[in-house]
């Protein structure tokens, strides 16, 4: 499969008060056409920042210091603002992570998605209304009819999360990121949204980013996994290569730190230390202060993301012929 979007050595800043943060460091992955890929870490790793930065949706701090985003062979970060109004929404969506600030609380969440396509393709009122009715009626919502003419505080979580879906499908784009898309729903819910999200994979031949740092949900979702950490990317690999044989320290300790069935009576493994601060990242490789298998070379070099298994890639000097 020819990559659909291919993110290489993105290099992003954040000039802040407090200094200059290195929020992202080289990171890089591919997504094919028709596939699910999942972009797993810890709270603040960089997963949000590098979706937003694929749509130059960054804050006024932001700075991209180096690297390349390509969508469809064409380069993002140099494209006019005005051909990426084309593109956001149209080609590239996004499903934010809290759809209760993501929808407009003064208009009916009908009229939201008519805009989206009144803006996009120029079709008129009533068509644009007829399209977000067929929409919300797909996404599995009961009596669409009634349900447009509604605010959205007048929804649940679940129903506010599933009109964000129709919104960010309402164009037909190519490539759906979807940024936690479960946590602000229930576990019920959470199920029910994974299984439309497979379901509208197949009937739109979307490829999907899926953000999230539940492992359990990128094991069930997703085609491929990158794995990051404090702003760099750890692995990437095939699912079940990830989960039967990861590579990089950091992660078979997330691994090892998975709640399992048949460990009662036994502590939850952890990863000792803390996650470094990106005002001051530690040399060489960032995960290092906290690795067991670290030596002499780990603060001196950073690894580089290399194939070190088909289809697996880690950038961790266990697998480089680096001496200390």
């Amino acid at each position: 499969m020819r990559p659909l979007v291919e993110v290489r050595d993105l290099t992003l800043d954040f000039e802040t008060e407090a200094g200059v943060a290195q929020v992202l460091d080289r990171v890089s992955f591919s997504i094919a056409e028709g596939e699910v890929f999942g972009l797993v870490g810890e709270t603040g790793c960089g997963k949000t920042v590098t979706a937003l930065t694929i749509l130059r949706l960054l804050p006024d701090n932001a700075r991209i210091r180096g690297g390349s985003i390509t969508f469809l062979g064409e380069e993002l970060l140099t494209k006019p603002e005005e051909e990426m109004n084309r593109i956001r929404g149209i080609r590239i969506s996004m499903v934010f992570q809290d759809p209760g600030t993501s929808l407009n609380p003064v208009y009916p969440v009908g009229e939201q998605i008519a805009q989206v396509v009144r803006a996009h393709e120029g079709i008129e009122r009533e068509p644009a209304k007829a399209r977000a009715i067929e929409l919300f009626r797909r996404v599995g919502l009961a009596d669409p009819e009634s349900l447009v003419r509604r605010y959205p505080h007048e929804l649940s979580g679940g129903m506010q999360q599933r009109v964000m879906i129709s919104m960010a499908l309402a164009c037909r784009p190519k490539l759906l990121i979807a940024d936690e898309p479960t946590t602000a729903v229930d576990v019920t819910i959470q199920a029910q949204i994974l299984e439309l999200l497979r379901e509208l994979r197949q009937e739109f031949r979307l490829s999907v980013l899926l953000i999230t740092h539940n492992l359990g949900i990128v094991a069930e979702m997703c085609d491929r996994i990158g794995v990051m950490y404090a702003g760099t990317v750890a692995e990437v690999a095939h699912t079940k290569d990830l989960f039967r044989e990861p590579l990089h320290p950091y992660t078979q300790a997330l691994l090892k730190a998975l709640p399992r069935a048949d460990a009662r009576g036994h502590p939850l493994a952890s990863i000792p230390g803390m996650v470094p601060s990106l005002l001051d990242p530690p040399s060489g490789c960032r995960f290092h202060p906290r690795c067991a298998f670290a030596f002499e070379a780990c603060p001196k070099h950073r690894p580089e993301l290399l194939e070190h298994r088909p289809a697996h890639r880690a950038s961790c000097l266990l697998y480089e012929k680096v001496s200390g």
